[in-house]
């Protein structure tokens, strides 16, 4: 599971207009909206946006892993958020954050620290080694060089090229 990592409250209006606030901000949260251009006339009646979440996860097999909803953990918000399922491996990218739906309307939804929002579930019969720590700030810098500072205009692609050879 990946959880929240502090308290956020989301404000959505029927117009598609939103706010945010997290506990911690700024130190530790952002969100950003995926506009309808990307995503065509699919989802018009909601708003999607993302979670930019402070959690890194590495590893080095280059498993991918399913992330879903974890409906138990939000079944208090089921009505108005959805987490739309995906496929990651942390190998090529380190980054957790999460893509939202929620629908335009007039709301206020308030999701405390440590609800679980997703389940990641490696897609693999391997064996893999889980080491959750808690890093320094100096080494999460260092860390976060890695996740955050790449540009998704082929800089992804070229990192998962030298990765291979």
């Amino acid at each position: 599971m990946v959880p929240l990592w502090c308290d956020l409250i989301i404000e959505t209006e029927e117009d598609g207009s939103w706010r945010y606030a997290f506990s911690d901000a700024p130190d530790h949260g952002n969100i950003t909206e995926h506009y309808g251009e990307q995503l065509g006339n699919n989802f018009s009646n909601h708003i999607h946006i993302k979670i930019m979440s402070p959690w890194i996860i590495k590893e080095k097999t280059g498993v991918d892993f399913y992330l879903g909803q974890n409906t138990w953990g939000m079944k208090d918000y089921m009505d108005d958020v959805i987490v739309p399922p995906g496929v990651l491996n942390f190998r090529d990218q380190h980054s957790v954050h999460t893509n939202i739906f929620l629908k335009k309307k007039k709301n206020r939804i308030t999701i405390p620290h440590d609800t679980p929002l997703f389940h990641c579930i490696p897609l693999s019969t391997l064996d893999i080694k889980l080491d959750n720590r808690l890093v320094t700030d100096e080494e999460y810098k260092h860390l976060g060089q890695e996740v955050y500072y790449f540009s998704f205009m082929g800089a992804y692609k070229n990192r998962v090229k030298k990765l291979v050879k």
